[in-house]
């Protein structure tokens, strides 16, 4: 009897430890149908969303965020549906109040960063990420996304090493390290560029122009350089010019200052003059951008300015356009302010179009206009003048030059532009920029002799034949004799004379290794007052 008592005690406990195990495991599946569901829908939700059908997985999302609302993978997906979806306001709004609920969301808040970098929002999304490397110092993404933002804000370059050396040092072959790494220090490294120059002109003027230039990148506020110059003309006359600038680009406002002062000397003066400048690049919108700039200079472009000393001191400001895929521009203003109380003013501006954009090939055409004008005129007689008034015809003209500069009187300019850019393999590529004038005038200066007065000329005789009476001509009474022609026997005349200008240049460039790279450049110039050739070859270095 008490062994069927205690049987029937057993199979009670095991028929409970049954039911107990059964009802678990009917917990368990339908937990496990449950979690099945939950990622069942969470798959569909992705695939709408990378199919690009945001609505629907954006929704099916809402509806599984009601009962998981501070599931993470939930979280995530959504964001990455909102804001492929082009809604970035409502993204970010998301993703704040998610890191609100979640602050030890170390995911979100990358994804978050990510964002925010890719949306130019640097300050919030460095916060984010050195969060995120607090905890994963070696992750790849983070460190490479801040490293950009380092580079890209013009903070020193050890700074974004920093985070690259992070990167490669368990993962020495990641490619995008690597290439940021080479591109940091390849535009950061100090420079060496070593130039010389040939000109020579129908003047004639003809010198030989050697530079040296070394710039020494420090970060986006510091960036000095050092310029020195030698120029040496086949007249034995020599120039020395030192320069020491610095630019300084403030990142945030789009703002270049570019600074410089220096000291020049010429061997027919044999003084030292302190030149300097300041120029401001703003950028605006659209590639648009703001320049104005001063500067005292000095000034080599006549054979009168090799005799004398002069130091223009110039102003100017444009408005123009980067290079674009669609167009590109410029109009601009300057003026130069001589000594004498004398200036010489520049209007101009050009537009180019591409009608050619192949890999290896560009083709931009446009046009361009220019006016110049001067408050006085600079052109004087050659002298001593050789010939004497009995042996001179009425009309005479007699050469002149402009001293000690150039001085254009109402020129206009309008021109054909053309621009070609052709890459011929990674290490090579030419450039050829060409400005053809097809309508030019300007009002060109002529010394006459129109004859002399009889009241200044004692003892001369009428000329037969002269125009006497005509009042185009300034001497009514024209006569003759023995003195010698003078300065004040002839008139300066202003003739408005047709012109066609040219300005063709051609420019090789061959990167003969990564950090080295050789440029030959050549410039034909043809004015109203001169032609002109200038050949240069320009040797850089990277160190």
């Amino acid at each position: 009897m008490k062994f069927v008592m205690l049987s029937n005690k057993i199979v009670k406990f095991v028929q409970f430890l049954f039911l107990i195990s059964l009802t678990n495991f009917l917990l368990a599946s339908h937990s496990l149908a449950q979690e099945q569901s939950f990622f069942d829908s969470l798959n569909i939700a992705k695939e709408k969303i990378y199919s690009a059908d945001y609505s629907e997985g954006i929704s099916l999302l809402e509806k599984m965020e009601k009962g998981h609302p501070n599931d993470e993978n939930i979280i995530r997906l959504k964001a990455q549906g909102l804001y492929w979806s082009k809604d970035l306001e409502g993204t970010i709004a998301y993703l704040e109040k998610a890191i609100q609920r979640l602050p030890e969301s170390l995911e979100i808040k990358r994804d978050y960063a990510r964002i925010l970098f890719e949306n130019g929002v640097y300050p919030k999304s460095r916060q984010l990420l050195i969060q995120y490397i607090e905890q994963y110092p070696k992750d790849p993404e983070s460190n490479l996304l801040l490293a950009r933002m380092s580079y890209w804000d013009g903070q020193p370059p050890s700074k974004a090493l920093a985070y690259l050396n992070k990167i490669l040092d368990p993962y020495p072959d990641n490619l995008e390290a690597l290439a940021l790494k080479e591109e940091i220090e390849l535009t950061t490294s100090p420079t060496i560029a070593l130039n010389t120059s040939y000109i020579s002109d129908s003047q004639p003027l003809e010198a030989i122009i050697s530079s040296l230039k070394i710039n020494l990148y420090q970060s986006a506020l510091l960036q000095p350089s050092l310029l020195a110059e030698v120029r040496s003309y086949t007249t034995d006359q020599q120039t020395l010019y030192f320069q020491v600038s610095n630019k300084t680009n403030i990142i945030k406002s789009g703002t270049e200052i570019s600074l410089n002062a220096g000291l020049f000397r010429a061997s027919w003066t044999e003084t030292i003059s302190p030149l300097g400048g300041i120029n401001i690049r703003q950028k605006t919108f659209n590639d648009l951008y703001l320049t104005a700039a001063a500067e005292r200079g000095f000034y080599l472009f006549t054979l009168a300015s090799l005799e004398t000393e002069v130091l223009p001191i110039g102003y100017s400001a444009s408005f123009g356009r980067d290079m674009s895929e669609n167009w590109t521009g410029q109009v601009s203003f300057r003026q130069d302010n001589f000594s004498n109380d004398n200036y010489v003013r520049t209007s101009s501006a050009w537009i180019l179009f591409p009608i050619l954009k192949q890999k290896a090939v560009r083709l931009d055409i446009g046009y361009a206009f220019m006016m110049a004008d001067s408050k006085e005129n600079r052109f004087e007689v050659v002298e001593p003048i050789s010939g004497l008034i009995s042996q001179t015809e009425i009309g005479t003209v007699f050469p002149g030059i402009f001293n000690p500069y150039f001085t254009p009187q109402n020129e206009y300019r309008h021109s054909a532009l053309a621009k070609i850019d052709v890459k011929l393999s990674p290490k090579f590529n030419m450039s050829f920029n060409n400005n053809i004038g097809v309508y030019a005038i300007i009002d060109n200066p002529n010394f006459i002799f129109f004859g002399v007065d009889q009241d200044q000329n004692n003892g001369s005789v009428s000329i037969p034949g002269s125009p006497q009476g005509n009042p185009n001509n300034p001497i009514q009474n024209p006569t003759i004799g023995e003195n010698q022609i003078m300065a004040d026997d002839l008139f300066k005349v202003f003739v408005p004379t047709r012109y066609y200008p040219l300005d063709l240049r051609s420019r090789i460039n061959w990167n003969i290794s990564r950090k080295t790279s050789f440029a030959l450049e050549y410039i034909y110039l043809r004015t109203i007052f001169f032609d002109g050739h200038n050949a240069n070859a320009t040797l850089k270095f990277t160190l």
